[in-house]
């Protein structure tokens, strides 16, 4: 069943009316104690549209400018709230003790891809704590992992998340094995072209330099 929608006053449709030409709908909200969304939805059940002129000139006027001081600071909330406003909040105000529908249990798992391609399994620890899979299964077979050390996946497979799968290196293991595979990988005649370019790179730095110990 669909939750009905917050029903507005007759007092509060007559506001909306008169000044959603003149005002930003954040500002309508503000003075009626109201959310920015549920102006808007209201505006639309009223068939009450703004030019796309007005509504860029409004979003504008409501931006928060850097350095400008919040008129509310240091107020409390009945000095610039009246009765009827602080009660209308209220009404949207998240109730201490509910929990948010979308809020997913401890020990949940989910995959995140990075941005150079990789993918890795975490696992929801806590309410705002989660980690990694592999990182959490090794310190739970063998304890904390020691400084300088991480985690490897044996068949690379870093989806893979199983303890037999889990190795404990170095990086510079890593940038062993990775350099022995660019070697075994790597046509001859790229490597060439590289180690050429490589030189010549040395060379100009080198001439660089000498030119301006000669200055």
């Amino acid at each position: 069943m669909k939750k009905p929608y917050t029903t507005f006053t007759p007092a509060e449709d007559s506001f909306i009316k008169k000044n959603y030409l003149k005002m930003p709908v954040k500002s309508m909200a503000r003075e009626m104690g109201r959310s920015g969304f549920g102006v808007s939805n209201r505006m639309k059940i009223l068939k009450l549209k703004k030019p796309a002129e007005l509504v860029e000139q409004h979003r504008h006027v409501s931006r928060y400018k850097k350095g400008r001081n919040n008129p509310n600071k240091g107020k409390s909330r009945d000095e610039f709230m009246t009765a009827e406003q602080i009660e209308n909040s209220k009404k949207n105000q998240f109730k201490k003790g509910i929990i948010p529908h979308n809020l997913v249990p401890i020990n949940t798992e989910a995959v995140r891809e990075f941005k150079n391609g990789g993918k890795y399994v975490f696992i929801k620890l806590g309410t705002k704590n989660w980690q990694f899979k592999h990182r959490v299964l090794w310190k739970q077979h063998h304890g904390k992992i020691p400084a300088g050390k991480v985690i490897t996946f044996i068949d690379g497979n870093t989806l893979n998340c199983v303890i037999t799968n889990l190795k404990l290196t170095t990086k510079s293991e890593i940038m062993r094995n990775t350099a022995n595979t660019y070697h075994h990988q790597t046509p001859t005649e790229i490597k060439d072209a590289i180690s050429a370019l490589n030189k010549l790179t040395k060379q100009l730095k080198k001439q660089k330099n000498g030119t301006k110990q000669n200055d």
